[in-house]
């Protein structure tokens, strides 16, 4: 799913280290970094990835960074704040990313509107046991 999100998306600028941790359990890390919007793109993407068939099985997929003013439009005050990034529990939009901080602050981001809004913890429990 990751290289078909790359070819989909021609010329991102990073490489990506998959591990596999257990059976159905993948870790994937940033060696030289990942640009924020490709980021929120990516764990967008892994949850509805274009051209692979449904399965029967559920992917969980969290994201963890540290909020840096790359992540344009995100509050000043939450900038050196360790995140969460997720998709919502019964999503029905499909372009919004949900990131909840140390700091008990939640935001969601509209991959179309490209815009940070306040918003409630919507962290589906598959996600949380992965935190």
């Amino acid at each position: 799913m990751v290289d078909d999100f790359a070819a989909q998306n021609t010329g991102l600028p990073f490489e990506v280290e998959i591990i596999k941790r257990f059976e159905r359990d993948f870790c994937l890390t940033f060696p030289e970094d990942i640009h924020s919007f490709d980021y929120l793109a990516l764990i967008n993407y892994l949850n509805y990835p274009i051209d692979f068939p449904a399965s029967p099985h559920s992917i969980d997929v969290i994201g963890k960074a540290t909020l840096t003013s790359d992540f344009q439009g995100v509050q000043e005050s939450l900038i050196g704040e360790k995140a969460l990034f997720y998709i919502p529990e019964n999503d029905k939009d499909f372009d919004l990313v949900f990131v909840d901080t140390a700091t008990n602050s939640t935001l969601k981001f509209s991959l179309s509107e490209q815009v940070w809004q306040p918003a409630s913890s919507r962290m589906p429990p598959g996600v949380r046991m992965l935190s």
